[in-house]
C-alpha cells in the first residue's frame, strides 16, 4: 500500500531500533545474533504489551516466543541478572531513556501512523462505501506542484526562492516534494524541517529520503580498503549533520561503520595477534622485519657468526613482536656447535666446551644434559681414552697404537671407489699385507668383500653382454661357472644367458636340425629300402626293380649335390652340440 509509506507501522520500526540499542547493553554478541534471528522470524506477531523493554524481552521468552532450544531465553535472563546489574549497563540504560531522540522518534512514528490511518479510513470510505470526500485544496495542490516543478528545474535564488517556498507551504504543506526541495537547499541540522514534515504526515518519507541520499553516497567508496571506508565516513558525517540524521540510528552509517570496523580489526591483526591499534601492528611488523634481517645474517654452522648474531638478537629491543623463537634457534645452533667441536680424547677440548656453555648464558634453552655429559666425560676420561673400538687397553700407549691402526683401516675404506672392482681389490690387498697388532682386520675385510660381491652381482649382466657381443657363447658360460657370486645370482644369469643364446642362434639351431635329417647314412638306408621294395614288386610289375634302382641312384646323387650346404649345416650342428655339452639347454 504505497499510499501509506509501507505495509507496517512506523512505530514498529522505531521500537525495533530502540530494542536493538537496549539489547546491545544487556546481551552478549551470541545472544544478540540469536535475538535478531528470533525477531526477524517473529516480526509482526508479538508486542511488548506494556511490560517495558526488559519486560517485553522476558515476557516474550516466558510466552515461548524465544525458543528454549536455542538457549537464548536463559541467556537473556542471565544477561539481565548479571550484566544488567552492573554500573556501566545502568548508565547506558539511563542515557538511552533520557535521550530526547528516543521519545522524539517514537512520537514522530506515532504521528506518521495516525496520519496514515486517516488516509486509510478515507480510502476505505471511498472505495467500500462510496463516500465522496471533497479535497480541501485540489486547486491549491495542483498550483503547488506546478511551482515545485519550476523550482526543481530553474535556478531560483535568494529572497525570491524563499518567497516562493513560503507560498508553496501555504498552498500544500502535505506535499513531500516541498520538504525534499527545502532539504536540498537549506539542510536540516536542527531537525526543524523533520518536525514540520512530521506534523503534516511527511516525516517518515522525509527521513527515508534523507537516508536514501546517504545510501547513494555510500554505494561506491573510493576503494574497498580501510582508507576508502575511512574517507567515506569522513564525507558522510558532515552530510548527516547537514541533513539532520542521527548517526546512531542510521542503517547506512551502521553498514559503513561495520565495514570500517571489520577492515580496521583485520589491519590490527598480525600473525594471529590482535594489537590495540594499527600503529601497534605496523610496529610489530617492523620489529619482525629487523629480527629476520639479523637472523638471515647468521651462519648457523659457524661458531663466530652464531655468537655475534646471538648478541645482536639479545641487544635488539622489542616491545610488540616476540623474539623468543629466534633466540631459541640460534642458542640451539650454538649449543650444537660447541658440543660437536668436542674431542672426547682431549681433556682440554672438554674443559673448553664446559667454559663456552657457561659463558653463553643460555636463556631460552636448557643445556643441563650437555653439561652433565661433559662432566661424565671428564670423570671417565682415562677409561674412555684407553677404549678403542669397544676394547679397553691396559695402557695409553697401546690405545694410541690401536687408534692408529683403526685410522689406517678407516682411511683405506674411505679411499675405495665402490664402483671400481680394481679399487676394491686393491684395498683388500692393502689391508691383508699390513701388519696389525691390535685391530681385528678381518671385520674390515669382510665389509670390503661384501661391497665387492655386491658390485660383481651388479656388473654381471654387463660382463655377460660383452661375451654375447663377440658371440662367445662358450666363454660366457665358462665365466658364469667360475665367477664368485651367490648361487642364486648365478642361476638367474644362466637362465637369461640360455634365453639370449637361443634367440641369437635361432638360424644355427634350424641348420643343425637340417643336418641331422639329411645325413648320407639316412640317404643310403632309404635307397636300400627302395631297392628291396622294388624286388618284391617285380613279380607283379616287372619294371618295379629298375625304377627302384633309378630312384635310389637319384637320391644319392641329390644328396651329394647338397654337399656345400651340408658342410655349413655341419658347422652349426657341431656348435650346438658343443654348447649343449657344456650346459646350454636348447
Amino acid at each position: 500500500m504505497p499510499l501509506y509509506h509501507g505495509n507496517s507501522l512506523a512505530v514498529d520500526s522505531v521500537y525495533d531500533q530502540i530494542m536493538d540499542a537496549y539489547s546491545n547493553i544487556i546481551m552478549t554478541q551470541e545472544q544478540k545474533a540469536q535475538y535478531r534471528t528470533m525477531r526477524k522470524n517473529m516480526r509482526g506477531r508479538w508486542t511488548g504489551g506494556g511490560f517495558g523493554l526488559s519486560g517485553a524481552i522476558a515476557g516474550a521468552a516466558t510466552a515461548g516466543m524465544l525458543n528454549a532450544a536455542s538457549g537464548i531465553g536463559h541467556g537473556i535472563f542471565n544477561a539481565i541478572g548479571n550484566i544488567g546489574s552492573s554500573w556501566e549497563a545502568k548508565e547506558k540504560k539511563r542515557k538511552l531513556y533520557e535521550n530526547p531522540d528516543t521519545v522524539g522518534r517514537l512520537l514522530q512514528a506515532l504521528s506518521d501512523d495516525a496520519f496514515n490511518i486517516l488516509l486509510a479510513n478515507t480510502d476505505c470510505g471511498s472505495e467500500r462505501f462510496g463516500i465522496e470526500y471533497k479535497p480541501r485544496y485540489e486547486e491549491e495542490s495542483e498550483r503547488a506542484n506546478a511551482i515545485l516543478g519550476n523550482l526543481e528545474k530553474l535556478q531560483v535564488e535568494g529572497s525570491k526562492f524563499k518567497e516562493m517556498m513560503g507560498e508553496l507551504f501555504e498552498l500544500d504543506p502535505y506535499n513531500i516534494r516541498f520538504y525534499r526541495l527545502a532539504l536540498s537547499r537549506f539542510g536540516d541540522e536542527k531537525k526543524e524541517l523533520q518536525s514540520m514534515a512530521g506534523f503534516f504526515g511527511c516525516g517518515r518519507e522525509l527521513n527515508a529520503y534523507k537516508n536514501q541520499l546517504l545510501e547513494d553516497m555510500a554505494l561506491k567508496p573510493e576503494s574497498e580498503d580501510l582508507a576508502g571506508y575511512q574517507k567515506l565516513l569522513e564525507e558522510l558525517k558532515p552530510k548527516a549533520q547537514y541533513y539532520g540524521i542521527d548517526e546512531a540510528s542510521s542503517p547506512v552509517f551502521k553498514k559503513v561503520q561495520d565495514n570500517y570496523n571489520r577492515l580496521e580489526t583485520e589491519a590490527r591483526i598480525f600473525e594471529a595477534t590482535t594489537y590495540s591499534s594499527i600503529q601497534e601492528a605496523e610496529a610489530a611488523k617492523a620489529e619482525k622485519q629487523e629480527l629476520e634481517h639479523i637472523f638471515s645474517g647468521i651462519s648457523l654452522t659457524e661458531k663466530k657468526s652464531i655468537w655475534e648474531g646471538l648478541l645482536q638478537l639479545r641487544d635488539y629491543p622489542v616491545e610488540r613482536y616476540p623474539k623468543k623463537s629466534y633466540l631459541e634457534e640460534v642458542e640451539r645452533a650454538l649449543k650444537n656447535e660447541i658440543i660437536n667441536s668436542v674431542d672426547s680424547l682431549d681433556k682440554a677440548s672438554i674443559l673448553k666446551a664446559q667454559e663456552e656453555l657457561s659463558e653463553a648464558g643460555f636463556q631460552e634453552i636448557s643445556v643441563e644434559k650437555e653439561i652433565g655429559d661433559l662432566e661424565e666425560k671428564l670423570k671417565n676420561f682415562d677409561t674412555n681414552f684407553r677404549t678403542v673400538d669397544g676394547v679397553l687397553y691396559s695402557s695409553d700407549e697401546e690405545a694410541r697404537a690401536a687408534r692408529e691402526e683403526l685410522k689406517y683401516c678407516e682411511d683405506t675404506l674411505n679411499a675405495v671407489d665402490i664402483d671400481d672392482e680394481a679399487s676394491i681389490s686393491s684395498a683388500m690387498e692393502k689391508l691383508r699385507s699390513h701388519s696389525f697388532q691390535y685391530i681385528h682386520v678381518n671385520e674390515y675385510l669382510e665389509k670390503i668383500e661384501q661391497v665387492l660381491e655386491a658390485l660383481q652381482v651388479e656388473m654381471l649382466p654387463e660382463k655377460i653382454e660383452r661375451f654375447l657381443e663377440r658371440r662367445d657363447f662358450s666363454g660366457a658360460w665358462q665365466f658364469l661357472r667360475t665367477v664368485e657370486v651367490p648361487e642364486d645370482a648365478r642361476e638367474k644369469e644362466k637362465k637369461l644367458l640360455n634365453q639370449n643364446a637361443k634367440r641369437m642362434l635361432s638360424e644355427e639351431l634350424k641348420q643343425a636340425e637340417e643336418y641331422k635329417d639329411t645325413g648320407m647314412g639316412n640317404t643310403l638306408l632309404g635307397a636300400v629300402l627302395i631297392v628291396v621294395i622294388g624286388i618284391f614288386l617285380t613279380a607283379i610289375f616287372p619294371l618295379a626293380f629298375p625304377i627302384a634302382v633309378i630312384i635310389s641312384i637319384l637320391g644319392i646323387i641329390g644328396n651329394l649335390g647338397r654337399a656345400k650346404e651340408r658342410k655349413e649345416w655341419k658347422k652349426a650342428f657341431d656348435l650346438i652340440s658343443e654348447l649343449k655339452r657344456i650346459g646350454y639347454t636348447f
